[in-house]
């Protein structure tokens, strides 16, 4: 509830901010908001609730009832099919999502390690909630959900049940989420839970690669926020397994390249708009959008999603005439003396006179540094406002050598908060060619793309071009290409696992047999080089099994 009061003349107002702290809802003291007279001549006030929201899930994301389920289902499914010999299972190439870590993707949980009611991450902090058994990835918003990011396989293997229909855009724990469980070999069984509804795109006992999508990000079932809640379950899918390394967690890491947790301040989105927020419920639903303002006095509000707020933190606001004078400063604020937020929003309104044509700027500081110089245009009326294409990009491959088995990246490299001049939600459409010819097209709000592993062969030129626009107006296309390098596999080695053994004669038999196959199974089974798979290949194949 607001408390209006007046000061010298000015209004102010008494408002609550509510973060999210160490994942967990937590009410800071109220904080007065008071558009003191810095610059006399600017009849500028604080107009509306400053406010703040979760922006990660904090609730159970699988049920215990869901668990015992798909426990059941395990058990089924491997009464159902006589598994060969062990092997260890893969460790991970890539976190199986459209986007990057840190940038448009937010990691927000980890598996909790402390058996007791206490909650520990595998880096000997606390980014976690007691019981949680997975890494929670997070979109910013329901916005981006809605355009679509990708879900991929992480390694190849064989899904074992999805479930798809549910209601997808829950802020709690309600009813069943929308899922993917993958046996991927070595007794590694994998959750991706929480999907967009009807965007599950593969179906049981299918056989899929890393790299293909699987499914969108949603927020089905027990979920807060938009997320991937992907989990590793070893033995046979009985133990949980952190897949990450550190001092709390001295097993060896399961990603090929493990990502370190990002500490450091950011903004991870900013947004100006005309709206009164206190009309919206807040992060993770979006909120209007606008970089354009007709003169006179308005109300200029913006949000901001700060990730890693230490503890005190201030806070000052200014706006800049495009002659680079102040119009208005708010001096410095601070947040009730908060603890460190890993993760925190909110937002803050003033009436300004925009009493200038041109751009103007807003600058937010945080602890006294400016950490972004917010651009917007005032125009002389309301009916010269026109909608802006997205700023240009860039598109770079995650390495100019991949490994032929391994899934290919495509990554959009864009500001993370000044990527639209209207600061709308942007989507990327992702065209992806093998030499010459079209094999994905896609648009999605995800900062990068993937085609799977085995999609491409040797000496095949390999192109993505991406196209950002924010629905209706698109900014300049962006490609990146390459041709890949020869390989040289382990002749015989037909599931590329490193060895020659038993488990690659299913693959050697169904080449040699001419049945359809990719290029690499081609090569991998020509035993003698001499470019074709036949009878004289046999022979070397089965010496290297003995």
């Amino acid at each position: 509830m607001s408390v209006s009061n007046f000061l010298a003349g000015r209004s102010i107002y008494l408002g609550e901010i509510i973060f999210m702290a160490q994942n967990h809802r937590i009410k800071v003291a109220s904080l007065v908001i008071c558009a003191a007279a810095i610059v006399p001549s600017q009849r500028a006030v604080a107009d509306g609730r400053m406010g703040g929201g979760p922006i990660a899930t904090t609730t159970p994301c699988v049920t215990p009832a869901e668990k015992l389920h798909i426990q059941d289902l395990i058990h089924a499914y491997q009464e159902a099919h006589v598994r060969g010999a062990s092997v260890p299972p893969h460790k991970y190439p890539f976190y199986p999502m459209g986007g990057t870590l840190y940038r448009d993707l937010f990691t927000a949980n980890f598996n909790d390690l402390d058996p007791g009611p206490g909650v520990l991450d595998w880096d000997c902090t606390d980014f976690t909630y007691d019981g949680h058994d997975a890494t929670d990835v997070v979109l910013r918003t329901f916005g981006e959900q809605q355009i679509g990011v990708p879900i991929f396989a992480a390694l190849d293997g064989t899904v074992l049940v999805t479930h798809d229909g549910e209601d997808d855009m829950h802020t709690s724990c309600v009813g069943d989420a929308n899922f993917v469980i993958i046996d991927h070999g070595g007794g590694r069984f994998c959750y991706y839970w929480h999907m967009r509804r009807n965007s599950v795109a593969v179906t049981d006992l299918q056989f899929v690669h890393a790299g293909q999508q699987i499914g969108m990000v949603g927020s089905s079932g027990c979920s807060s926020a938009p997320h991937l809640h992907f989990a590793t379950y070893d033995n046979s899918g009985t133990s949980l397994t952190e897949p990450y390394h550190g001092a709390c967690q001295p097993a060896e890491s399961q990603w090929i390249t493990q990502t370190p947790i990002n500490r450091t301040l950011y903004l991870r989105d900013f947004n100006i708009t005309n709206a009164l927020l206190e009309n919206y419920p807040g992060l993770p639903f979006d909120m209007p959008r606008t970089g354009t303002f007709p003169s006179g006095v308005q109300g200029v509000s913006f949000w901001a999603s700060i990730m890693n707020m230490p503890a005190n933190t201030t806070w000052r606001v200014r706006y800049q005439r495009p002659n680079a004078s102040i119009a208005f400063d708010s001096g410095t604020g601070d947040f009730g003396g908060n603890p460190f937020y890993r993760e925190a929003w909110s937002w803050w309104r003033y009436n300004i006179d925009l009493n200038a044509l041109g751009t103007w700027n807003i600058l937010f500081d945080l602890n006294g540094q400016t950490i972004i110089t917010a651009p917007f245009t005032v125009v002389a009326t309301a009916g010269q406002i026109v909608n802006r294409p997205p700023n240009p990009i860039t598109v770079a491959f995650d390495t100019s050598h991949p490994r032929i088995e391994d899934a290919i990246f495509c990554r959009v490299q864009t500001s993370l908060t000044l990527d639209e001049p209207d600061y709308e939600i942007v989507r990327y459409h992702y065209v992806w060619t093998v030499n010459g010819s079209e094999v994905r097209n896609v648009a999605t709000a995800g900062r990068a793309d993937a085609i799977p592993r085995f999609g491409v062969c040797s000496g095949d030129l390999v192109a993505c071009t991406v196209t950002p626009s924010d629905g209706v107006a698109s900014g300049p296309p962006s490609s990146a290409s390459m041709v890949l390098a020869p390989i040289a596999p382990l002749p015989g080695d037909m599931n590329a696992d490193g060895v020659l053994d038993t488990a690659d004669v299913p693959q050697f038999v169904t080449v040699l047999l001419g049945l359809p196959t990719d290029c690499e199974s081609r090569i991998t089974a020509d035993m003698n080089n001499d470019t074709k798979v036949d009878g004289r290949d046999i022979r070397l194949f089965v010496v290297g099994l003995q």
